[in-house]
């Protein structure tokens, strides 16, 4: 509601945003698709825990990576590519991604959009990318090795912001329980991977 005039009632606020959406999917359905200089692309869940509850989680990788490397191929981000090639993504077909297909392609629409429907602002977005990068390069390059003195400098703000940090025994418990969300993850996202690997390969041998 904050993008609207405070004398825009919530129901013509709603009925402009059915009309825009109705147009941006419109706009995504007839778009031609573009292909991808990298490669082909692919999309699919596996799940996270979150307070012990599982929740979706959402990867874009190369097919090629992820023959290669399974769950270790990269997973990139998509707000800065062209919709029409985020068009051309394919959607895998393994168990979690059916199931949280509604979640993906809200998330898809999301991203594709963050630089406006027709993504109006991308082009200086862009602009305004490289130079960041270029600068954190730079940055990086000129910047000294971590120090003990860095460190205990955050552990001193920590401190004046009044913040209670775990005990010994605390930081353990919690330092086992990153460790087993992280086997969490990753037996979901192996679990999800091989069976959309296993598929590709049935697929290849089906086509061949």
């Amino acid at each position: 509601m904050d993008d609207f005039a405070d004398e825009v009632t919530i129901g013509e606020a709603k009925a402009f945003t059915r009309i825009k959406l109705r147009e941006y999917l419109e706009r995504l359905r007839t778009l031609p698709v573009k292909a991808a200089t990298e490669g082909e692309h692919l999309f699919y869940a596996y799940h996270r825990p979150k307070e012990g509850i599982a929740e979706p989680a959402f990867a874009l990788v190369l097919l090629t990576e992820l023959r290669q490397k399974g769950i270790r191929a990269a997973d990139y981000t998509f707000e800065f590519t062209d919709q029409s090639e985020i068009m051309g993504y394919y959607i895998a077909d393994n168990r979690l991604t059916k199931h949280y297909l509604t979640e993906l392609l809200v998330y898809i629409m999301y991203e594709a959009s963050f630089f406006g429907f027709e993504q109006e602002d991308l082009q200086e977005n862009l602009v305004d990318l490289k130079i960041r990068v270029q600068e954190a390069k730079d940055w990086s390059a000129a910047k000294p090795a971590e120090t003990k003195h860095d460190l205990d400098w955050l552990e001193k703000l920590v401190k004046e912001a009044g913040i209670i940090g775990f005990s010994p025994e605390e930081k353990a418990y919690l330092d086992k329980i990153i460790a087993y969300e992280g086997k969490i993850i990753e037996h979901s996202q192996q679990t999800e991977v091989e069976e959309i690997l296993n598929k590709l390969e049935w697929l290849k041998g089906d086509l061949f």
